[in-house]
Order: structure tokens, then C-alpha cells, then sequence
């Protein structure tokens, strides 16, 4: 998350994501600092998987305002030869302070976040017509986070969506919007169904402490509902960071996701992001 970091860095990453259903993702993303309390830049990606017949790209532009403790990321995912479907909306995130202890090196976070998306596609109706569709939707999600001696993080997150039109009884066909987007799952991996309200609880163990934050192992749980016909989905991520090199970050982590009637998924990532 871009509020983690001073607004005197950038950094650029590479994120591979790979697992099953031949799902295979990767983003390049440039950030920036373009005044001594703002940073943005750009993240360019894309997946694909075999239930799609054509690669899917997406296009961010994240900015953190230092002052307001506030990220801004719009995005947008453009249509293909053979995936008409187009999207876009941003999510906005707010930082609040609301313990600090400097001596016991213990402090309280809460974070409120809200976004906006929509997305035009060919819809299913129940009665089999298939007809374009743009599908209106926004988020509300909760994060609060307790850090113990700058090392050991705890945080848990609950949200919720909100469709502006009707879903019940409707499929869009080849939606390309990744949900997570808007809230994050428990996965990197690409979620297109309607998701209703998702929870999860995540742990951090950082070595290096809250400033350099040179390595750490992480593990976390997600809990989401979805609107009909997709079942619960159980996400349960582990990872771990290391400083490969000054200013050189290597993350690896593994996401098992499982549904109730559908086979589990396993998924693995990599992330290197050098600072500079």
C-alpha cells in the first residue's frame, strides 16, 4: 500500500501470479514522487485463464497524498477483439490514527475505504436472452490494524458492495473486472464474480522492524459471499519477504482458495521491487 511509504521514494515492481485454470497475471508499475508529499506513477497488467477466450489488460494510476494519509487509484480494463467488455472506476482510501504509544512502540490504524466501478458487458438472463449491459456497483470496506513493538502486525477487514441494477438471475458473460479492485479477497488472482460482503483477518511479522521493513513472513484468512450462483470462498494466503540486495525487495506467497461443490485452487506469486 503506497501509505507505507515515505513520499521521498519510488520504486518499481514486477508481479508474476500463476496457478490453476492456467491463470497466469503479470503487472509492471513505475512509482514516483512528483512533490516532497505526493507520489503516484502507473501500473500496466494483465491475466488470463482458460475460462476466457482472450487476454484481459488493466491500466492503474495509484497516488498517495501524504498530508490527507489518502490513496487514490483509478483504473480502467479496455475490450478486446474477443472479450467486449469494458470497465473502470477507482478506489479511495483513508488512513486514521487512533492510538499511539512512542515508549511501548505500539500504534492503532483505522483505514476507510470506499470505490466506484462499472463495468459493460453481455449479461444472461435467467430466460437465456443475452443483451449488453453496463452493471454499477461501489464498495465500503474497514480495515484496522495494531502494531506491537513495530514488528508484529495485526489487522482485520471487513466490506461490503452494492449494485445499482439488478443481479439476481443474471450472469455477465466474460466480465473481465477483477472484484478485487475494489476489496481485496484473501488472492492476487483475478475474482470476476459479484461478490455481496467479504471479511478476513491478516498477520505480519516484520524483521525489520516498522522503518526498514527489510523481510517478514505473513499469513492471512478472507471469507467471502457472493450473489447467486457462485458458492462462499475460503482464502487463505502465507508468504514471505526478504532484502535480496540494498534497496531490493523479493516477495513470494502461495493463495489456497476453496468453495463448497468446486475444486480448490492453489496459486503462487512473486513480486521484486527495487527502490530507488
Amino acid at each position: 500500500m503506497l501509505a507505507a511509504t515515505s513520499a521521498k521514494a519510488g520504486w518499481v515492481t514486477n508481479d508474476f501470479v500463476f496457478g490453476s485454470g492456467s491463470y497466469i497475471s503479470y503487472h509492471f508499475s513505475m512509482i514516483m514522487p512528483v512533490s516532497s508529499s505526493v507520489i503516484t506513477g502507473a501500473d500496466l497488467g494483465f491475466y488470463s485463464k482458460s475460462d476466457q477466450p482472450d487476454v484481459v489488460y488493466a491500466l492503474k494510476i495509484p497516488t498517495f497524498i501524504a498530508p490527507l494519509k489518502t490513496v487514490i487509484r483509478p483504473f480502467y480494463y479496455p475490450s478486446t477483439h474477443l472479450i467486449k467488455s469494458t470497465s473502470g472506476g477507482f478506489l479511495a482510501q483513508k488512513e486514521f490514527s487512533l492510538y499511539a504509544d512512542d515508549n511501548a512502540k505500539e500504534w492503532t490504524s483505522m483505514s476507510l475505504n470506499a470505490g466506484f466501478a462499472a463495468q459493460r458487458s453481455d449479461s444472461l438472463n435467467s430466460d437465456g436472452i443475452t443483451a449488453i449491459r453496463t452493471l454499477p456497483e461501489a464498495s465500503y470496506e474497514m480495515q484496522i490494524q495494531q502494531n506491537f513493538y513495530r514488528e508484529f502486525f495485526l489487522s482485520a477487514s471487513a466490506g461490503v458492495y452494492q449494485y445499482f441494477s439488478p443481479v439476481q438471475g443474471r450472469q455477465n458473460v466474460n466480465a473481465s473486472m477483477d472484484q478485487g479492485e475494489l476489496i481485496y479477497m484473501g488472492t492476487r488472482a483475478a475474482i470476476t464474480d459479484l461478490p455481496k460482503y467479504t471479511a478476513g483477518i491478516n498477520f505480519l511479522r516484520n524483521d525489520g522492524g516498522e522503518d526498514k521493513g527489510t523481510g517478514g513472513v505473513y499469513a492471512g484468512y478472507h471469507y467471502t459471499a457472493f450473489m447467486e450462483p457462485r458458492p462462499i470462498l475460503h482464502a487463505i494466503t502465507v508468504g514471505a519477504r526478504a532484502e535480496v540486495m540494498e534497496n531490493t525487495m523479493l516477495d513470494f506467497n502461495y493463495d489456497w482458495l476453496a468453495s463448497p461443490g468446486r475444486h480448490t485452487q492453489n496459486f503462487y506469486g512473486m513480486t521484486l521491487r527495487m527502490k530507488y
